[in-house]
């Protein structure tokens, strides 16, 4: 009888054991569908993180070599996704990548207050 989704196969399963042990205690929505029908937008968050009524970080796992070649695209990709979130009415406190190269290194892009 199994009873979590944790992953079979070691590496992975490490990977997915320590992210999770990091961030005990969040208040996330994995895999969120977010729609903007007005303006025709949609996409999948890998991470939201709620912060607090209608605020939320959004956040994103990647597992490429070099991440720091794919950095720009990545924050316009969560950008997109932000966009998406305001227009719901949502305030977006920043985005996060999560690097997996074997071991995790996380990367913050904070929105300025306007």
């Amino acid at each position: 009888n199994k009873t979590t989704h944790s992953h079979d196969h070691p590496v992975i399963k490490h990977a997915v054991d320590s992210f999770i042990e990091a961030h005990k205690g969040e208040k996330v929505i994995s895999e969120a569908l977010v729609v903007d029908n007005a303006n025709k937008k949609a996409g999948q968050i890998d991470r939201l993180l709620i912060t607090n009524r209608k605020k939320c970080r959004i956040q994103d796992f990647k597992t490429n070599a070099d991440i720091t070649k794919e950095l720009d695209i990545y924050w316009k990709q969560l950008e997109f996704y932000g966009e998406i979130m305001e227009a719901g009415g949502w305030q977006v406190e920043g985005y996060d990548i999560f690097h997996y190269n074997g071991e995790w290194t996380e990367y913050n892009n904070n929105k300025e207050d306007k």
